[in-house]
C-alpha cells in the first residue's frame, strides 16, 4: 500500500475508510496531505517498510487499527499518525533513529529494538494534539450518566 491505494475507500463523515482482512504492507513513501483523514483497519499484521507523514497533523489524519503486530523495518525513520494495535508494535533493530509524531498503543505491549550511537535517543515519540483533536467521533465512546430524579 501507497499514497495512491490511500486515495480511494469509503468516503463517511469526512474520514476515508478502509478494511483489510489479512497482513497488510505498506511498501513505499506515504504522506497525507491536503486535508486527506484516513482510517485503515487491518484484521492481521501491519508491515511497515517505508515512512509515513502527515504534511499538516491535525489537518490532515491517519490511523491504523490492526488486530496483529505493527513490525518496522530499521529503514523506516518517520512515522505518522496513531497507532493502535491488539498485539505488538515493534520498531525493529537498527542503527537509524526513529521519530513516531502521533501516538503508539499497543495491548501486547512494544518492542524498542533500535540502538544509535553517542547520547540520542534511538526511539522518540512525539505527542501531536492535533490528531486526538482529529480522531473521529464515531470511533469515540459515548459517555452517558443517569441520573434517577423525584417526580
Amino acid at each position: 500500500i501507497g499514497s495512491s491505494e490511500l486515495a480511494g475507500g469509503t468516503p463517511s463523515g469526512g474520514y476515508t475508510w478502509f478494511s483489510h482482512d489479512g497482513d497488510l504492507v505498506v511498501g513505499s513513501d506515504v504522506t497525507i496531505s491536503g486535508g486527506q483523514k484516513t482510517i485503515v483497519f487491518v484484521n492481521g499484521n501491519l508491515d511497515i517498510n517505508a515512512n509515513i507523514t502527515l504534511a499538516n497533523p491535525g489537518d490532515d489524519f491517519l490511523i491504523f487499527l490492526t488486530t496483529g503486530d505493527i513490525t518496522l523495518t530499521p529503514t523506516v525513520t518517520n512515522l505518522a499518525g496513531l497507532y493502535l494495535t491488539d498485539d505488538r508494535f515493534v520498531s525493529g533493530a537498527g542503527d537509524q533513529q526513529l521519530r513516531v509524531v502521533g501516538a503508539v498503543t499497543a495491548w501486547g505491549g512494544m518492542i524498542l529494538g533500535r540502538e544509535i550511537e553517542g547520547s540520542e535517543a534511538s526511539e522518540i515519540f512525539e505527542f501531536s494534539p492535533g490528531l486526538i483533536m482529529a480522531f473521529p467521533k464515531s470511533l469515540m465512546r459515548e459517555r452517558i450518566t443517569w441520573k434517577e430524579v423525584a417526580p
